[in-house]
């Protein structure tokens, strides 16, 4: 695999500049050595140094978040046709096994796939230890997800394909649209494995509940800066939806959907009397 072809991207902004720089500032100690050309999109940039050892590219101006992240996408050399693309909030909680993750990298780029998904797609607790069996068993990397899958275009850490990245973003504004997007023409696929552990450290746009002891079990200063940060019974409630989910998985939103389609195939036949 040539390590031209993929660089790493770190979505972000003016908006969350101070959590990039918080999140990222030991990316270097979790990936040593890593490869890969490094970028991070702001919407504005003053200079054109690096920023932690990442490329800064801005986007054409304020702008929702699909316009902005297309633009600086659409600005990276033409060499790279696979992106990494990362949230600026990803806060990694170990270092990174190079080869595994290179291993993956290669499994991505060799199928040409348009998108795989650095974390296995969630399940209940029971059902996601039955797949992780079952994968060892037969020795298996990669799933293919189906296209009923929910947040069939996860922003969770993706390896993609630029072309087919650029086109999604083209459909929607906002990252809620973004991630229930199901391209009729192209694959996406997960490992069965995680290949990066990190956690999401910002909720709502404020730093989360778990935050401060994140940043130090990883030997990192906690500095809010000017973000508020959740208070502490805001972590009961994530606690009991992760809860929740572990028992349940996504059997509510199947329903949901389920219960739409229903709705929407009764109201169908009355439209045609509609003048």
């Amino acid at each position: 695999m040539s390590s031209g072809k993929i660089c790493v991207f770190v979505s972000s902004s003016d908006r969350t500049r101070d959590v990039f720089l918080r999140v990222y500032s030991h990316f270097d100690r979790m990936w040593p050595g890593c490869p890969f050309d490094r970028y991070v999109g702001f919407t504005s940039c003053s200079s054109t140094e690096k920023v932690l050892g990442f490329n800064p590219v801005p986007s054409r101006g304020e702008s929702c978040w699909a316009q902005e992240l297309r633009e600086q996408i659409d600005a990276l050399p033409p060499t790279h046709t696979f992106v990494l693309l990362l949230l600026d909030d990803f806060l990694m909680l170990k270092p990174i096994p190079a080869a595994d993750i290179e291993r993956v990298l290669t499994d991505g780029v060799t199928g040409n796939l348009a998108y795989l998904r650095l974390k296995p797609v969630e399940r209940s607790w029971v059902v996601s230890a039955v797949r992780r069996i079952a994968a060892i068993i037969r020795s298996q990397r990669l799933s293919r997800l189906s296209p009923k899958e929910p947040y069939y275009s996860s922003l969770q850490a993706a390896l993609w394909r630029r072309d087919h990245l650029l086109a999604c973003l083209s459909k929607a504004e906002s990252i809620w649209q973004f991630e229930h997007i199901v391209p009729s023409k192209a694959e996406h696929w997960a490992v069965t494995k995680q290949a990066l552990l990190y956690c999401h450290t910002v909720e709502k746009a404020l730093w989360g509940a778990t935050a401060p002891a994140l940043f130090r079990s990883v030997g990192l200063e906690f500095d809010p800066g000017r973000r508020p940060i959740h208070p502490r019974t805001y972590l009961l409630l994530l606690l009991w939806n992760k809860a929740k989910f572990g028992i349940t998985g996504y059997t509510w939103v199947r329903l949901k959907r389920a219960l739409k389609r229903r709705g929407t195939r009764r109201i169908a036949p009355t439209s045609r009397n509609t003048p």
